[in-house]
């Protein structure tokens, strides 16, 4: 600034257009020092003055207080002293006013009332004392009032929850209290940011405080309050992201269910008086730091604490061995010394590792759930300890190796769900003597061998499924005094509450027991895709079976993007030394029913893709992204089986533009039964690629599939169609 140059022109200060008077002055950022001059009050025609972000100290000069036309004024960040001048409230246009991190003390002036134009009132990081004057309720305009870090004490004025344009409330680290925050917070129905943390509030939130449906952050942490928090945040606090609790007194935190992300925080472990933690069905997940689920170490100061639900959260990490050292008060575990612990659930959170052999201390647990994880371990011996447990569910977790034969020794077991794993090996005998279990799964693994005789002491079971697995052996004709272990025992029959038993997808062979007539209860069998002969039974449940029964579901995959036969060229601008180089056939994969039915939306009528006479054929995505044909046959037709087989003749395959083969349906593969050699039929003609007897005549022999697997190959090396002119 130099006295020969306009002032309108020196940096940060704008002048009028018209009159050429200094309307705005802004030197903050330039690390100045000093006093703020008295000789700013002259400027009669500012409207905006910024010091902000200097050293400036002293008090505000009384001179300021001419500045009637000042809307915007901000000294934040600065040395100043002294008491909040009362002229403040003489500034009728003032909309703006920071004087936030200065040393200023005294009282709130109650002159600020005067102000109804204010939008933001900023007086945080001082050493204001007093209390909140209730006259700051008259500021019907303001959106933001902050006042946080100061001594403010007594209580929260009813009258702010008056001002209805209230966005951001401010209060926190001061000397606040009360028994209990006021109903009227709820009618803020602006309100984004609530900060009240580090204060003395005590007693209980109101309900009304879950009701705001702009609330963004709320920050509620040491103080004394204590609620049981509703189970609804979602819906009351739709537009919540950010949440803070710590050090009160909550004996409940139920946050299940809602769209919460980021890491499960470890100040949680400070909420000491916690006897429910409830934070299953979020997106929460472990800090990436530790393999661990460190935050469970944190919990272990909850001593109080009775309940943990942290079930269905992609956590990925690992059970720290730190769980042995929960509140011995603990009952419920949805994720030693936990003696009293009842139910451990930790399904579907992506979870590694083996499972902490202190889970063997847990005498009196009666519900473990790790389905859906990604324990890629063997069953451990040490799980036959739990001799309370009721339900066993391991589904769907990557266990392998063998089914422990000391299941039997868990007597009180009434569901075992061991589906959907890697588990192989031969069904342990001693399984079978479970006589009070109800619900069995041992699906979609790779058992092998024969279902043990003992079968038939599971008299109470309504639900049996072995499907999907190696296991071999007859379907006997009886069921009572059935002495091959290479069956389905025929004491089945006396298993009076069977509602669902499933065989499917095995070696089995035999005939289908007469005496399953016997199941008055039974409502589904499935014994697709096994070599079974014979009659069906048709008394008892089998009277009520028909075509559109869950007896008949048999599905045969037709992945689009793997073929029975996969052959490809490279294109010709892409050939190594004159040669192509053939794409590696891609192996099959193997997929569980359960994921078919995921896939399929449980075959529903959306995906269904089409309904012929042998079965329907419905549209798949699998979890990878893959679409697939599934094929429901109808089992209770002998022709199905037949169908089945003609899917991978040669004329089922389609090549396209790339050579690249599909599995497809052209309807024109017959098969032959047993010692025929030709048969006649109808067929469309198919251009190229049916033999000319078949076509023409309707002959049909295995030459026409011997032509047909000749064109295909043909077709694959010269990368020509059958129709091409070449071959005219």
């Amino acid at each position: 600034w130099t006295n020969s140059s306009s002032v309108c022109s020196w940096i940060g200060v704008t002048c009028g257009l018209h009159h050429n008077r200094v309307e705005a002055l802004n030197i903050s950022y330039m690390g100045l020092s000093g006093t703020i001059p008295p000789q700013l009050g002259n400027l009669s025609f500012l409207v905006s003055l910024d010091y902000s972000f200097n050293f400036f100290g002293g008090v505000l000069p009384l001179q300021l207080s001419l500045l009637h036309k000042l809307k915007f004024i901000s000294f934040k960040v600065n040395n100043l002293s002294g008491e909040i001048p009362l002229w403040l409230g003489l500034l009728t246009k003032l909309e703006h006013p920071s004087l936030r991190n200065n040393s200023f003390t005294g009282s709130i002036p109650t002159s600020l009332s005067n102000l109804t134009n204010l939008r933001l009132l900023s007086f945080a990081y001082n050493r204001l004392s007093g209390v909140i004057p209730s006259e700051i309720g008259n500021l019907q305009n303001l959106a933001q009032f902050d006042i946080a870090s100061n001594r403010i004490s007594g209580t929260i004025p009813v009258s702010i929850f008056n001002i209805s344009s209230l966005q951001i409330l401010n209060l926190h680290h001061n000397q606040l209290s009360g028994s209990g925050l006021p109903r009227e917070i709820g009618k803020i129905y602006q309100l984004k940011r609530l900060s009240l943390g580090f204060n003395n509030f005590t007693g209980f939130i109101p309900l009304e405080l879950f009701n705001m449906s702009n609330l963004q952050v709320l920050s509620l942490l040491t103080n004394r309050l204590s609620a049981s928090l509703p189970t609804n945040l979602d819906r009351g606090l739709p537009a919540l992201e950010e949440l803070y609790l710590f050090r009160n007194y909550f004996t409940i935190l139920e946050l299940s269910r809602n769209n919460f992300t980021g890491f499960v925080p470890h100040f949680l472990g400070n909420l000491r008086m916690f006897e429910c933690l409830s934070l299953f069905g979020n997106n929460l997940r472990t800090e990436s730091t530790s393999s661990e689920l460190s935050f469970i170490t944190s919990l272990t100061n909850c001593r109080s604490l009775n309940v943990l639900a942290i079930a269905d959260n992609p956590l990925d990490g690992i059970i720290p061995a730190s769980v042995g050292n929960l509140s011995t008060s603990l009952q419920i575990f949805e994720i030693g010394n936990l003696t009293n612990l009842v139910t451990l659930s930790l399904y579907n959170n992506e979870l590694s590792g083996n499972i902490p052999p202190t889970l063997n201390h847990l005498q009196k647990l009666q519900g473990l759930d790790l389905q859906s994880n990604n324990l890629t371990a063997s069953i451990h011996d040490s799980i036959c300890d739990l001799h309370n447990l009721v339900i066993l569910s391991l589904s769907q977790s990557n266990f392998f190796g063998r089914i422990p034969e000391c299941l039997r020794n868990i007597t009180s077991l009434r569901n075992l769900y061991l589906d959907s794993n890697m588990l192989s090996s031969s069904i342990p005998s001693s399984m079978w003597r479970l006589e009070d279990l109800l619900m069995l799964n041992l699906s979609s693994n790779s058992l092998s061998g024969p279902i043990p005789s003992e079968i038939h002491n599971l008299l109470s079971t309504t639900s049996i499924d072995l499907s999907t697995n190696h296991l071999s052996g007859s379907i006997p004709g009886t069921i009572e005094n059935l002495k091959s272990l290479s069956s389905i025992p025929k004491t089945v029959g006396i298993m009076i509450s069977l509602v669902s038993m499933d065989l499917s997808y095995n070696n089995l062979s035999g005939s289908i027991p007469k005496s399953l007539e016997a199941l008055q209860h039974l409502d589904y069998f499935n014994v697709s895709f096994n070599a079974p002969r014979g009659e069906i039974p048709t008394g008892g449940p089998f009277e009520n079976f028909t075509t559109d029964a869950e007896f008949q579901v048999v599905a045969f995959i037709s992945l689009i993007s793997l073929v029975f036969i996969f052959v490809r060229y490279r294109r010709k601008n892409k050939a190594v030394n004159g040669t192509d180089e053939l794409v590696p056939t891609v192996p099959l994969e193997r997929i569980s029913y359960y994921e078919l039915l995921q896939a399929t939306q449980n075959f529903s009528e959306t995906n269904l893709l089409g309904v012929w006479s042998f079965g329907s054929v419905y549209k798949a995505v699998l979890r990878d992204g893959k679409i697939v044909a599934v094929k429901v046959f109808n089992s209770l037709s002998e022709a199905s089986s037949k169908s089945f087989e003609v899917e991978c003749e040669p004329s089922n395959v389609l090549l396209d533009e790339e050579m690249v083969a599909h599995v497809s349906d052209f309807g024109i593969a017959k098969l032959m039964g047993e010692g025929e050699s030709t048969m006649h039929t109808n067929a469309l003609a198919t251009m190229g690629y049916i033999a000319p007897e078949y076509g023409v005549e309707g002959l049909v022999s295995t030459r026409c599939d011997v032509y047909s697997y000749g064109v295909m190959v043909l077709e694959t090396f010269t990368r020509k169609r059958p129709s091409d002119e070449m071959f005219v």
